[in-house]
């Protein structure tokens, strides 16, 4: 029995177990997401992996939603003690605009790893990836983005110039998504560093 014991927590990795993933890989420095099913009858242990990554991929996803939706809520709540009570309803519908808009978020350079856990029949997957990284590559979006706003608004700012205001005017609408992605990155910036807008 302590055999069995011994080759199986060899076998498993890190990752696998709630004390021994928190301690590898502290919520200070990463955001994770973890999941475990059973392997179903007449499904391959392959399969039943892919599946686990997948819903701890979402899992580490959700997680940064949750920072972004906290974050914001904190400074809205700030906002409204300055503001006063007539801002809140304002406030609200914005915080569940947030709040959708940051549904299907992307993040580059999200690891995953999967194991099979043979002796329980079940496949776990975990994902992650180091706050640092993430805040980089933010950064690195955000900047590319801005940059491509400033282009934009100088071409509008041109057409205008040489009385091509309905060009101008399409450009700007080109434009409107973009200002959307730059607020997104903000504020997941934000709720990952909360000095970067300092």
């Amino acid at each position: 029995v302590v055999l069995s014991v011994l080759v199986r927590a060899q076998s498993l990795p890190v990752w696998y177990e709630s004390a021994s993933r928190a301690s590898a890989y502290p919520s200070e420095v990463y955001i994770t997401g973890f999941a475990m099913q059973k392997v179903g009858s007449g499904e391959s242990a392959e399969k039943a992996q892919a599946s686990a990554a997948e819903k701890a991929r979402v899992n580490a996803i959700a997680t940064i939603q949750v920072r972004v939706k906290n974050e914001t809520e904190d400074r809205l709540q700030q906002l409204q003690i300055k503001g006063g009570e007539g801002t809140k309803n304002a406030m609200q519908r914005y915080l569940q605009s947030v709040t959708r808009s940051s549904v299907d978020m992307e993040v580059s350079g999200l690891k995953t790893e999967t194991c099979y856990d043979a002796a329980n029949g079940r496949a776990a997957g975990f994902a992650y990836i180091k706050k640092s990284e993430l805040i980089r590559q933010t950064d690195r979006k955000l900047t590319q983005t801005l940059s491509k706003i400033e282009n934009g608004l100088d071409e509008m700012d041109e057409l205008s110039r040489t009385a091509q205001k309905m060009q101008a005017r399409q450009r700007g609408e080109k434009l409107a998504p973009l200002f959307v992605q730059a607020e997104e990155l903000q504020r997941l910036l934000i709720a990952l560093d909360p000095y970067a807008d300092e």
